[in-house]
């Protein structure tokens, strides 16, 4: 049985096994649109359904329904217009694309992220510090906003809050699972009509190539 490093619960709960690769995706901070808010009842309910089943039980379906949510909240949120802050503007989007890659092979594999205006996506696989403990998700999410947050806040933009506190999670569960998120991840531009093509978007990333 996988070992648990990680279970615990602020806005949202989150849980981490080893050897796992995960899904993460946060926004900026600021108000949303009411249909938005409902999405993320609907993902808050739906992720506290599936934490509440027993380790190592089965509930494919509930999983399902889970990822399911995220991608409703995600395609609305990609289609709600960034205000204040825009992370693709050609002065911010390089802090978080470098960022990612910085901490690439030193807190994590990094395996694919994506950036769009107003939220984030990253897959990754955690790991081990130089005590070999297998390294934290709250610990990667809170290093990257806590970086990036300050970069942000120089380009002009002080006396903003930057970051929402939470950040959503998704452990991958399959190979096909993660051909499906890498997709997902890539297309989120294209979903949001930002651009015809993935390729075409400067601010994503796949560690293979992909077709």
């Amino acid at each position: 049985m996988p070992e648990i490093l990680e279970h615990h619960r602020r806005f949202l709960p989150h849980y981490q096994e080893t050897q796992q690769i995960f899904s993460l995706t946060w926004r900026l901070e600021g108000e949303l649109p009411q249909q938005i808010l409902l999405s993320i009842k609907e993902m808050q309910a739906a992720m506290a359904e599936l934490r509440n089943k027993a380790p190592g039980s089965v509930c494919l379906d509930l999983i399902d329904n889970y990822r399911q949510c995220i991608e409703r909240f995600d395609e609305q949120l990609g289609r709600h217009p960034a205000t204040g802050i825009n992370l693709c503007s050609p002065d911010l989007a390089p802090i978080l694309t470098q960022a990612f890659h910085f901490y690439d092979s030193n807190l994590y594999e990094l395996h694919a992220y994506c950036v769009m205006p107003n939220h984030v996506h990253l897959l990754l696989k955690p790991y081990t510090d130089d005590l070999e403990k297998r390294v934290l998700l709250s610990n990667i999410v809170h290093r990257i906003k806590s970086y990036t947050a300050k970069q942000i806040l120089k380009q002009g933009y002080k006396g903003q809050k930057v970051w929402r506190a939470d950040y959503f999670d998704r452990y991958i569960r399959s190979e096909r699972d993660y051909a499906n998120t890498v997709a997902y991840i890539l297309y989120n531009p294209v979903k949001a009509r930002l651009v015809d093509e993935y390729s075409n978007w400067d601010y994503s990333y796949f560690w293979k190539e992909f077709t």
